[in-house]
């Protein structure tokens, strides 16, 4: 579900997403005595410019009394250096090559630079960032970098190539791929390899195509990433053209380490017959579950997992002049420290931003009614400007809204569910009215029924106060390859029982089908989703 804009709100300092909502209006005594006095005046013949008067009177006065009436709100904002987050999630790790996850995501930004960055609010431009030179040849197949010089990270190493090539390799032959843990890095083994990774034998990865052999496994992938330190050059070999693989170098799982500084906490040694002793490990168990060197403009002060996750900004950080023209990132960042809170409560996190406790809030659209009376100015996206409007002068947040967004809310269909070790949520594990099998959603049948049986335009009303609209495939509007008359399901019960008479050769209508439905605590989109 594509959403059309995005709204964000400013404790004074701070962002958190809303939209602003109306507010029941108010009486005034004055509007009554105005009203009688007109009709008296129309009802005796008086002089137009009199009526006139009267009726300009009586419109300001009903346009007052009309207004939304709001509370005074006087928190301070404590520590205006600080940014306090009210998060209803957590990292997964802060491991880039195992992180697959929004907050995991988001932290790791301001943890780790790439190779390349992202022009502004564009999806499809890019500037050099820890490199300062990048081509790509004419058959779309190599990709050549320059390392910037003069970086370092932020516990003291320099940024060389061999650093880099070391991040690619060590990240793969960890094994979060589409074929090991499931984690990010099948993104990089399809262009590079042309395998969703490294795999099992049998499993068509990697491993399979070398024949087996776990060194020629780690040569293939030195070979798709190789480091010149006297030039400071790095080359990225695809294996096919691809289009999109810039965008994986803007994200964080490309940020680049510091290989010795790896090393010597105990991660891979960077010898090709030694990677499987770290292949697959546990989320907790890896050496960057809770550390972390890199280049960005945050460093970890800690995170206490189950409570709080604190940044203080690199003083040393190595962008001292913007990226590009009209970038307004020039040194080191203003907020000094910023604090992320796990808050699963809504009531909690709504009462700690009322009295100043916290700066920002995870919080779902549905609730914009409860945050409307604290927004003190508006600030409206509209033809690349932003429009300023005063809402409620003893308010205490600023709101941004209508700012176009690429996110979207998406429910995938697993055509194979695991239960190794026992799966509660699909029941009997059979078509027998008390559970699914684990391959239930294989069934095209079932897929199209769940489709035609999901109320959209409910969710958008109810969830996203109509700041959403349905996406036509994974593809967002306005990203490339979005093709805008692509077929789109409707919201039909009918078809849905048509399709689910169909599915497993008439066995769900049949016999009926249970299941449950997962959902983060706190996530109440994801909980309305799951009941509509």
């Amino acid at each position: 579900m594509g959403k059309k804009r995005s709204t964000c709100l400013v404790g004074l300092l701070v962002l958190a997403s809303m939209i602003l909502g109306a507010c029941a209006p108010t009486q005034d005594p004055q509007v009554a005595e105005l009203e009688a006095a007109l009709a008296t005046a129309q009802a005796a013949g008086d002089a137009s410019e009199q009526v006139a008067e009267l009726q300009a009177q009586l419109e300001a006065v009903q346009a007052a009394a009309n207004a939304p009436a709001y509370e005074s709100y006087s928190a301070d904002f404590k520590n205006p250096d600080t940014l306090t987050n009210l998060w209803i999630g957590e990292p997964e790790s802060l491991d880039t090559a195992i992180m697959y996850d929004s907050p995991g995501i988001v932290v790791a930004r301001h943890l780790y630079d790439g190779l390349l960055f992202l022009k502004g609010s564009a999806v499809d431009e890019f500037v050099p960032m820890l490199a300062d030179e990048w081509s790509i040849s004419a058959d779309g197949m190599t990709y050549t970098f320059h390392i910037r010089e003069g970086v370092t990270f932020y516990k003291g190493g320099t940024l060389e190539a061999h650093d880099v090539a070391y991040t690619f390799h060590r990240n793969m032959l960890l094994g979060w791929d589409f074929l090991g843990a499931g984690g990010p890095m099948g993104l990089f083994f399809d262009p590079m390899l042309e395998t969703a990774g490294i795999g099992a034998e049998g499993d068509g990865g990697t491993l399979d195509v070398v024949g087996g052999d776990d060194v020629a496994v780690c040569e293939a992938i030195r070979n798709t990433v190789v480091a010149d330190d006297a030039t400071g050059i790095v080359t990225i070999k695809l294996a096919y053209p691809s289009a999109y693989f810039p965008q994986l170098l803007v994200q964080p799982w490309a940020g680049i380490m510091d290989k010795e500084w790896m090393i010597e906490q105990g991660n891979w040694d960077d010898d090709c017959a030694t990677w499987r002793n770290w292949y697959m490990p546990e989320v907790s168990a890896s050496l960057l579950y809770s550390a972390e060197n890199g280049t960005g403009p945050y460093v970890l002060d800690h995170w206490t997992a189950g409570q709080e996750l604190v940044l203080q900004a690199n003083q040393d950080w190595w962008v001292t002049e913007p990226l590009w023209e009209g970038s307004t990132v020039d040194g080191v960042p203003e907020i000094g420290t910023v604090v992320i809170k796990l808050v699963e409560e809504w009531g909690t996190r709504l009462a700690m931003i009322e009295a100043g406790d916290a700066d920002s809030l995870d919080h779902e659209i549905a609730f914009a009614s409860q945050i409307d009376p604290m927004i003190k100015t508006k600030y409206t996206f509209q033809d690349g400007e932003w429009v300023e409007e005063e809402v409620n002068p003893d308010g205490i947040l600023s709101l941004y809204t209508n700012m176009p967004a690429t996110s979207t809310d998406d429910i995938f269909l697993n055509f194979n569910i695991p239960t190794e070790g026992g799966n509660p949520y699909i029941g009997s594990g059979q078509l027998d009215g008390l559970g699914i099998p684990p391959d239930f959603f294989s069934d095209i049948h079932v897929r199209k029924a769940f489709n035609y049986c999901f109320d959209r335009e409910t969710y958008i009303a109810e969830v996203r106060q109509g700041e959403a609209f349905p996406h036509r495939g994974p593809i967002i509007e306005g990203m490339p390859g979005y093709v805008a008359d692509s077929f789109i399901y409707e919201y039909d019960l009918e078809k849905c029982a048509e399709e689910l008479q169909l599915a497993w050769d008439g066995a769900v209508w049949e016999n009926g089908f249970t299941m449950s439905f997962l959902y983060n605590t706190g996530n109440d989109s994801r909980r309305i989703a799951s009941e509509i």
